[in-house]
């Protein structure tokens, strides 16, 4: 591993070890990890002695070889042309990358796809900022609009925080995902201590933690 790469990947897991700490506590034992890219996150998820299948659009050869070192399965290809198979992992990791992604809302839908109804998605990705960043295609999300957009895609928020300049979200998806609901359906895929504030359709998004730690906290 390159001297640049190993900078790269210790800054990744630095910002990412927590989130996969938090991640643990969630009982799985399969996991995609969507947008790899290194595999440097797929890595602390295989020596935790999670299955992991480690997903990324480009081949890396960095990635192939922690595979190799630490147990994982790399492979190369775009999550959105639906070749795995459905219903086939426990749980999805995607750790900053849905704003290099153009059509966010396919992507999503393609990670729900793979996960078993019931099963978790850990996401992770930068809270919102008016920069402009090549390769971004969007400058991210608050609270709310995350957990309104993977609600879109039947993932029932969990848990959420803003975190230093990040946004971390945990979620699972619900059985039978109905793409035409109504604003009254919606309710169900947030915290149950939002709902309230949630029921007109019109709420504020900007929220700093919702039960993170599974004590039905709700901060602005």
């Amino acid at each position: 591993m390159s001297v640049q790469t190993q900078a790269a990947g210790k800054k990744l897991l630095k910002g990412a070890a927590p989130f996969i700490s938090k991640a643990l506590t969630y009982s799985f034992q399969t996991i995609i990890d969507v947008g790899a890219g290194a595999g440097i996150c797929s890595s602390e998820l295989a020596k935790a002695g999670k299955t992991v299948v480690s997903y990324d659009l480009r081949p890396n050869e960095e990635r192939d070889k922690l595979a190799k070192q630490f147990g994982f399965k790399s492979v190369s290809g775009d999550i959105t042309d639906d070749l795995l198979q459905p219903d086939s992992f426990d749980a999805a990791w995607c750790n900053q990358v849905l704003e290099h992604v153009r059509d966010y809302g396919s992507f999503l839908d393609s990670i729900s796809r793979v996960v078993k109804p019931n099963g978790y998605l850990f996401i992770t990705v930068p809270a919102h900022n008016d920069s402009v960043v090549p390769g971004h295609t969007n400058m991210g999300w608050n609270v709310g609009m995350l957990m309104y957009n993977v609600a879109h895609a039947g993932f029932r928020t969990l848990a959420a925080k803003i975190e230093v300049n990040n946004v971390l979200l945990v979620a699972d998806k619900l059985p039978g995902v109905d793409k035409d609901r109504g604003h009254s359906k919606w309710l169900k895929y947030y915290p149950q201590q939002l709902r309230p504030s949630a029921e007109n359709g019109f709420w504020k998004g900007s929220i700093k933690k919702i039960d993170w730690d599974r004590k039905g906290q709700l901060e602005y």
